[in-house]
């Protein structure tokens, strides 16, 4: 054979080789992208979606990015659940504190009482901390002292906030526990009993002549309307929420007869307490049982109880 033949021969063999390895690749399927839910923090976006693209490598075997969105899911209705409950934990105290008001002024410390244990059992799950029975123990012994100290006068109530103040730094300086974990202790525990504190002043509220009961009335009415919109997660929520609480707090003092400004410190109380604690705490209730959404709920009633107070003083 002569070398042109030769070499013929060789380029035809390569050619053919080529040819066949085209083919196979073209023989290997590609399926169609999958498309997985690209949600946000807040709500679930069904138009907006990413592709991964899914390659079977000939043997029946898919090599895909597999992005399950069912656990986001259900964790983004737990976070939408929690938001009503809270919103309905809500309104049931501004219903018990209004109904109590109205009927009976003495029955103002049932609500009150609500509160108190919201605030005791819910407190310590709401900051994570570590020894939790420990907190609850001492904010329940501090709530007893608050509550009995309320049913006296004021005097009696700051006697019995200061006896609780002392109680949780003994408590807490004979516990052993690292530094870092001691400030948590001291710093929720300082903060549950200074909400119990501001919420047993509701209770001293019926007993001052020149505004009590309709005071009570009014802030309720607009805690009503802070805490159903506040049910719901929208960028203009604050700025509603201050314009429906300032017409509603106005509207009714003038029902009740009281002066224009209670009325409007009443409705920017209502939604300023909502919106504080919401910031502050949304976040970490999110997803959680009911014992830290119990306290969530409670606290703007405990706020509310010194700026009535204040109001009712005035």
């Amino acid at each position: 054979m002569s070398e042109n033949a030769k070499e013929n021969s060789v380029l035809a063999s390569a050619s053919a080789g080529s040819e066949s390895t085209h083919m196979a690749a073209a023989n290997v399927p590609v399926s169609a992208p999958a498309t997985v839910p690209n949600t946000t923090s807040g709500e679930i976006s069904a138009s907006a979606t990413r592709t991964v693209p899914t390659i079977n490598n000939g043997q029946g075997n898919q090599n895909s990015v597999s992005d399950t969105s069912a656990p986001l899911l259900h964790s983004q209705i737990k976070g939408i659940a929690s938001r009503y409950v809270a919103s309905g934990i809500s309104v049931f105290l501004a219903g018990l504190f209004f109904a109590t008001a109205l009927i009976w002024a003495p029955l103002i410390y049932l609500p009150v009482a609500f509160v108190f244990i919201f605030t005791s059992v819910g407190l310590p799950y709401l900051f994570n901390i570590p020894s939790p029975r420990n907190l609850q123990i001492t904010l329940a012994i501090a709530a007893v002292l608050i509550f009995a100290g309320s049913t006296q006068s004021l005097r009696y109530l700051m006697f019995a906030t200061v006896v609780s103040y002392n109680l949780l730094f003994i408590i807490e300086m004979f516990r052993v526990a690292k530094e870092r974990r001691r400030i948590e202790q001291l710093s929720a525990g300082a903060l549950g009993i200074s909400l119990l504190a501001c919420a047993a002043l509701w209770a001293l509220i019926p007993d001052l002549a020149r505004w009590g009961i309709g005071l009570i009335l009014l802030v309720m009415v607009c805690t009503t309307v802070s805490a159903l919109l506040y049910a719901f997660i929208t960028r203009s929520v604050l700025l509603v929420a201050i314009l429906n609480a300032i017409l509603t707090g106005l509207a009714g003092a003038a029902v009740i007869g009281m002066a224009w400004w209670v009325g409007l410190i009443a409705g920017l109380a209502g939604v300023l307490a909502f919106s504080v604690v919401r910031s502050a705490f949304f976040d970490t209730v999110q997803n959680k049982p009911i014992l830290p959404i119990l306290s969530f709920a409670s606290m703007p009633f405990a706020i509310l109880g010194v700026i009535a107070i204040v109001v009712a003083y005035a």
